[in-house]
């Protein structure tokens, strides 16, 4: 009935939804055993000219390197970047325990590879690591549609780590929760 915050606080309610990644959700249930996830870098750069002039997002089909996918964000929202440059996005799945520093200087060569001599004049805005950016996506996949929310009574979770990963599964997870916290505290008085 109540969570107990890092200062100290306690909040109380009838109900206590656990939304966030699937290792902080078992370390905050004190289950055993691990809930895998993957890393992810995120990397931003300012540039001059786009290097790809359409709203598209560039995979790496070659299954090599350090880059999973390149996007131009100002090409769609140009106030995303100021006047006259571009923003430009690089997401790096895995190499978790690689230094920022690596990263970048890694996916420069590659950028430079892939869009030529132009990326030397890139300015690098910044590196963001998330540690558990994407849940363990090991076969078998469970089933998304049917999952339990329910952790004990007044306890639900909620988060893309028990199912398919991906934006969609994780609204549909949180929609799940929602609605099992609205069927539970609607049979009781409150």
């Amino acid at each position: 009935g109540q969570a107990v915050l890092k200062s100290g606080e306690k909040i109380k309610g009838p109900a206590i939804v656990i939304a966030t990644e699937g290792p902080e959700a078992a370390r905050l249930l004190g289950a055993s055993g691990s809930v895998g996830s993957r890393g992810e870098w995120c990397l931003y750069f300012s540039a001059a000219t786009a290097p790809i002039a359409e709203p598209f997002l560039v995979i790496n089909g070659d299954n090599s390197g350090l880059i999973n996918s390149v996007t131009v964000p100002s090409v769609v929202a140009p106030s995303y970047a100021p006047a006259g440059r571009h923003l430009v996005s690089v997401v790096v799945i895995g190499y978790r325990h690689k230094s920022a520093s690596m990263i970048e200087n890694g996916v420069r060569q590659e950028l430079y590879d892939w869009f030529g001599p132009e990326v030397e004049d890139w300015y690098h805005i910044k590196t963001k690591r998330i540690l558990h950016a994407l849940p363990d996506q090991s076969p078998p996949m469970p089933e998304p549609v049917n999952r339990t929310v329910t952790v004990t009574p007044g306890i639900y979770v909620c988060g893309e780590y028990q199912g398919v990963p991906g934006i969609q599964w994780a609204m549909l997870s949180g929609r799940q929760a929602a609605e099992q916290v609205i069927r539970d505290l609607g049979t009781k008085e409150h």
